[in-house]
């Protein structure tokens, strides 16, 4: 067991390390899947050391006494479920605030408050009050309000786009952390309570393992699914924003033509955007669409231009025209 810890630990420290210089998001996944299953291995090594202290148990219960508990087995299972969608929502809420949404740290940071404000709550009133009554249907209820929670905000988060606000954000955050805080608080004692007392600790070890490996394949599974996405509707996203820049480019006086022309540059960096492994990089369609934007000033002023020399010329005609009445 001591070293299944150790090499537990120093996967984790690698991991970790991963995970600060990861240089795109299929590394970043990786790295954090890595460090959740590192992390795994030791709660599990350190539960099993501290159950060898108890010699007499496997001498009683055998070593299949956790198989036997059915009610355990499908707490874990659920346990499990649950922290592979937590782990997919905190990573991709992460990059909707900062990424989507264009929040600093600090911001997205502060707003994430609102979360723990909630979860604080319902694993108070979990603990203290409703497990107590109701026992296990905490559970249960807990979880309906996280996806209440997780429901409303992405329908708010549909209807409000790019203009969702950390106010906006706070009613959906705060139900979906007291869903969170109902199921998380009150787990341990009631599955606990369902194996023999002997079996306790290596139990205890195998909720930690869940909460750790379900939080890393959350993040990994959700990850590729949501780049995946992100590349394949970037069109969709640009066809519900190109009325409203064709409206403006067109309010700003912009020909026709050099309006298709930006459009058709903006769908071509959008796309090659949400494609790039690294978000650090300016596909080259980008760099062209900066060219472009650049030019957009001495098209303006050629067109113009080309409405002002009509003036002139129209104002001459009418001298003429006027001249030859006189004459």
């Amino acid at each position: 067991m001591p070293s299944v810890f150790l090499i537990g630990m120093a996967g984790f420290t690698i991991a970790s390390a991963a995970c600060g210089l990861a240089t795109d998001p299929a590394v970043l996944i990786g790295s954090r899947f890595a460090q959740g299953a590192m992390g795994a291995l030791m709660v599990a090594a350190d539960s099993g050391r501290h159950s060898d202290d108890v010699p007499e148990r496997r001498a009683r219960q055998g070593d299949c006494g956790l198989q036997r508990g059915r009610p355990f087995a499908i707490g874990l299972g659920t346990w499990l479920l649950f922290w592979i969608a937590m782990g997919g929502f905190f990573l991709v809420w992460t990059l909707f605030m900062q990424g989507g949404l264009g929040w600093s740290p600090l911001r997205a940071g502060l707003t994430s408050a609102l979360f723990a404000v909630g979860a604080g709550v319902g694993a108070g009133l979990s603990v203290g009050v409703l497990a107590v009554r109701y026992g296990r249907r905490v559970l249960i209820a807990g979880a309906l309000v996280n996806a209440t929670g997780l429901a409303l905000y992405g329908a708010m988060g549909v209807r409000y786009g790019s203009e969702f606000t950390s106010w906006q954000m706070a009613l959906p955050l705060v139900i979906t952390g007291a869903g969170f805080g109902m199921v998380v608080a009150p787990t341990l004692d009631l599955l606990l309570g369902q194996v023999p007392v002997p079996e306790a600790l290596s139990a205890s070890g195998l909720l930690n393992t869940g909460q750790q490996l379900g939080t890393a394949l959350g993040v990994a599974l959700v990850g590729v699914l949501f780049f995946t996405m992100l590349e394949g509707d970037s069109d969709v996203g640009v066809a519900a924003v190109t009325p409203e820049i064709r409206a403006e480019l067109a309010l700003a006086g912009m020909p026709v033509h050099a309006q298709d022309q930006i459009v058709a540059g903006f769908a071509a960096c959008v796309h090659d955007r949400s494609a790039e492994d690294d978000p650090a990089v300016i596909p080259p369609s980008c760099q062209r669409g900066r060219d472009a934007a650049d030019g957009v000033p001495r098209i303006l002023r050629a067109t113009e231009g080309g409405q002002a020399g009509t003036a002139p010329a129209s104002k001459m005609s009418q001298n003429r025209h006027g001249m030859k009445q006189e004459g």
